[in-house]
């Protein structure tokens, strides 16, 4: 799951919070992986391992 808009008073988990795909009993967790940093090199392996 991503969500959009977290700069502007973190819209996105409030409306995912109101209308879950999964059920809110049934989430454990939430991995906010907004602030990672890769480099170019690391992005391309990446996608080298996921569409090759």
């Amino acid at each position: 799951m991503t969500v959009a808009g977290e700069e502007k008073g973190l819209w996105g988990s409030e409306y995912y919070s109101e209308h879950p795909i999964f059920p809110l009993d049934k989430t454990t967790a939430d991995l906010n992986i907004d602030m990672i940093v890769l480099t170019q090199k690391e992005w391309l392996r990446i996608l080298k391992t996921m569409f090759m």
